[in-house]
């Protein structure tokens, strides 16, 4: 469970920070240590992209008013209350009150967050650099800039896919730049920060750090870890970044065949129709196309038949899925097999087809009747 409190919407942790960031400021000291927890709790694990989000939904006049709720309103003097809090507590209350909607309030809990340097407090100085004060978002580089050094490239790298969020920013565009030119120059500390983001489990890390690890290492042999470690991820973002990258006229041919079966047998249908353009590529890749005409999705069959039409290369379609559907064959196989049929059957396959129609996996019955109507249907 996310968090446990009074919302109408259980689970949903903007509701949760919404409802209770002002009890965060409350007189009551045993007040403000609920709120805390309660939104410690809805945003456990959040990553640090959360900070765009809040900044949005707690200035979000329609989501207050379908919630029944007041913007938090905050004085210099209130913000202080901050200070009983625990130190991570007092971290919470000020990034959430960087992004009410009190001018004044933001400033004041951006110079009190700037005395110290997190990757959380560099995450709330970049929003703040989309400020639309500009005394705001002057405050918010200075403290960037004030720790703009190799030594602090750990932090910053934390911070690259909310960089990425906020990409399109005119107003952020040169600090944005700024931090990923201290990421690639030559420090060694830059080079390993970036290595971590790319090894890190963190959710959107992995894919900004790997990007500019290219960038860095160019064509260094390394080049192949960096790509390695994207394949690797559970986003297939990240894992089809890595493969368009290997699949770049750029590549090496080298490189191409480390990773061409692993390409080949990701679960991403996107990436499996990059490993078909790669084998088509490959002097020796006919076997490898035929095996891709087989694949479950229809896309990725498409064009390794066209591949395969280019090569002039002879494939009984049709036999090899009347083969599959007589012997034992995996869910994956009988669905590729009925697919096919459906392209490539006549009528008289129809009776073996019929077989699969009452099969109890319910993607297989459905690809069988599917094909059956379609049999039926010719002459």
């Amino acid at each position: 469970m996310l968090h446990a409190n009074r919302s109408r919407d259980r689970g949903a942790p903007l509701i949760a920070v919404i409802e209770s960031t002002d009890e965060l400021f409350s007189e009551h000291r045993g007040v403000a240590e609920a709120a805390a927890e309660r939104i410690r709790e809805a945003l456990a694990d959040a990553p640090l992209t959360i900070l765009a989000t809040l900044d949005r939904a707690l200035r979000d006049r329609r989501r207050h008013r379908q919630l029944g709720c007041d913007f938090v309103s905050l004085d210099a003097s209130q913000l202080g209350r901050a200070d009983r809090l625990r130190p991570e507590d007092r971290r919470l209350a000020l990034l959430l009150a960087c992004s009410l909607r009190s001018g004044y309030t933001r400033a004041d809990a951006l110079r009190r967050l700037g005395t110290g340097f997190d990757p959380w407090i560099a995450g709330a100085a970049i929003v703040r650099l989309t400020d639309f004060v500009p005394a705001i978002a002057e405050d918010a580089w200075r403290i960037l800039k004030a720790h703009m050094r190799p030594n602090k490239a750990a932090i910053f790298v934390r911070t690259l896919p909310l960089l990425d969020r906020l990409e399109g920013w005119t107003r952020a565009t040169r600090a944005l730049a700024e931090i990923r030119q201290l990421l690639t120059g030559p420090s060694p500390l830059c080079e390993a920060a970036l290595w971590g983001g790319a090894r890190s489990e963190e959710p959107g890390l992995r894919l900004p750090a790997c990007r500019l690890l290219r960038e860095r290492i160019g064509e260094d042999p390394r080049v192949g870890e960096v790509y390695a470690l994207a394949l690797a991820d559970p986003s297939p973002v990240t894992r089809r970044w890595a493969a368009e990258s290997i699949a770049a006229r750029g590549a090496g041919l080298e490189l191409r065949r480390r990773f061409l079966p692993q390409l080949s047998r990701d679960r991403s249908p996107a990436i499996r129709a990059v490993a078909v353009r790669l084998w088509d590529r490959e002097e020796q890749g006919t076997p490898h196309l035929v095996t891709a005409a087989f694949d479950v999705n229809a896309g990725v069959r498409h064009h390794a038949r066209v591949a395969l039409a280019g090569r002039n290369a002879s494939v009984d379609y049709r036999g090899r899925a009347l083969a599959t559907l007589e012997g034992t064959a995996t869910k994956a196989a009988l669905l590729s097999a009925l697919a096919t049929l459906s392209d490539f059957g006549r009528r008289p396959d129809r009776p073996r087809v019929e077989a699969f129609c009452e099969d109890p996996r319910a993607r297989v019955a459905k690809q069988a009747r599917r094909t059956a109507d379609l049999l039926a249907a010719l002459p």
